[in-house]
């Protein structure tokens, strides 16, 4: 088995992804280097990641406008990620129908996905894996992490203090202070390949 280090630039990911893309004679992915997802992770990755490292910020401090479009750059960034599959073919959201239904089978080199999934890719990936920081824009540029939240909610099972724990937790979680938190910029990351 050959080990690899971890592509650390964007560049660097994109050409990973091209030596690790196959296809077959009429052009269709028998694997592909990247299981591009801009309908999940992937729309995390241009609003916190990408627009951030191409110098924009993604939204007003108060969190009313979007300022994607305020400098080019922000264009360039998203230019940059749409790329990945239309200009550098490198993968297909609907590729085995999901991008993490890929990278379980082993069919996907690299995937960006959040440590929710971390046990399901260990259970289901018999191949070689690990998990790596979000690649920068360019040598020694900004790392950056991001994090997505999905529903938080209690079972109708959860009784006695679990339950009165449980929705002191909840009640944390869904306060103004915590939410404004949790969508500031925070930097470290979760990247598979």
């Amino acid at each position: 088995m050959i080990r690899r280090s971890p592509p650390k630039t964007w560049k660097e990911l994109v050409e990973a992804s091209k030596k690790m893309t196959k296809r077959d004679g009429d052009g269709k992915y028998e694997q592909e280097g990247f299981a591009w997802n801009v309908g999940g992770q992937g729309l995390h990755v241009i609003q916190q990641v990408l627009m951030r490292q191409y110098g924009v910020e993604p939204y007003s401090e108060d969190g009313k406008q979007v300022l994607w479009n305020s400098k080019p750059e922000g264009l360039a960034a998203f230019k940059f990620w749409m790329d990945m599959t239309t200009a550098e073919h490198l993968g297909d959201p609907t590729f085995l129908e999901t991008p993490d239904t890929a990278f379980k089978s082993g069919r996907a080199g690299m995937i960006i996905d959040g440590s929710f999934n971390i046990s399901a890719y260990k259970e289901a990936n018999a191949f070689d894996w690990g998990v790596t920081t979000l690649p920068v824009k360019e040598e020694g540029g900004m790392a950056s992490n991001f994090g997505s939240y999905w529903t938080n909610a209690i079972t109708k099972d959860v009784t006695g203090k679990k339950l009165e724990a449980s929705e002191k937790f909840l009640k944390f979680l869904i306060s103004e202070d915590t939410q404004k938190k949790l969508v500031r910029p925070c930097w470290g990351a979760a990247f598979c390949c």
